[in-house]
């Protein structure tokens, strides 16, 4: 199996099949569907079906094969919601079916490519808007580590802070990414965005999380025009705690 680009669609199948006896179609996406896989890359599988589990881990012909499972329900609401459509749109897009007796495959996909901004429009800026919000708690965390000096928590906050973030602001700034790794190769839609991350990602435990907090309040910048005037206020105490911080 190793470095095989394109496995065989039938054993795809009769291996999640032997795991989810009830499976109604199955669809491979990532690296493989891409054609981009290597040795070390998993085999991303969606199966449909109700009552699936939603994600299971198997091991087939030595390759890690990560199993998802939606309802066609689920994965239709999945390109509606602004939490998951912007991985989940360009998923579908470039998804090789493997097995769709009914068509309900064709039907999600076609969903897919029909798919544009101005359909999340409005439940876009409010997610963004409350994620950021909601980082406030982490950003203090970070905060109070950098003024204790305790450089271990500072650092894995500091860490959070930066991935987590990065895939709401491509949301905000209307990036898809068919993968996470896309993230760490693009720009998140904002080249600005990037180019900081990487910085924190490869400075110093001090200068990573002192730039952690710029990135966080780069965040509330980029949402403030959409935030709650108790969005805002809570954002602000962030912001006047890292100036008391520097001061």
């Amino acid at each position: 199996m190793a470095g095989q680009v394109s496995p065989n669609a039938d054993e795809v199948v009769s291996a999640v099949r032997r795991v989810w006896p009830d499976v109604e179609a199955v669809v491979m996406v990532g690296s493989f569907a891409r054609g981009e896989a290597h040795p070390l890359s998993d085999l991303d599988v969606i199966g449909l079906g109700n009552d699936l589990p939603e994600y299971e881990l198997t091991v087939w012909n030595s390759r890690l094969m990560a199993l998802q499972g939606r309802s066609v329900a689920q994965a239709q609401k999945d390109l509606l919601d602004p939490a998951v459509c912007v991985q989940a749109v360009p998923s579908w897009r470039g998804a090789r079916i493997l097995y769709d007796p009914d068509g309900v495959v064709a039907a999600v996909q076609a969903q897919a490519q029909a798919w544009d901004w101005p359909l999340v429009q409005g439940k876009l800026e409010q997610w963004t808007a409350k994620t950021v919000t909601d980082f406030a708690e982490e950003a203090l965390k970070l905060l109070a580590a950098i003024r204790d000096r305790r450089d271990v928590a500072a650092v894995v906050q500091a860490q959070l802070i930066a991935v987590q973030l990065t895939p709401i602001m491509a949301a905000a700034h209307h990036e898809l990414f068919a993968s996470e790794n896309d993230l760490w190769h693009g720009t998140a839609g904002d080249p600005r965005w990037y180019e900081a991350l990487a910085r924190v990602l490869r400075s110093d435990r001090r200068s990573a999380a002192l730039g952690a907090v710029g990135l966080y309040l780069y965040a509330v910048d980029a949402t403030y025009a959409w935030m709650t005037q108790t969005q805002r206020a809570v954002v602000e105490l962030v912001r006047t705690s890292a100036e008391e911080l520097d001061s």
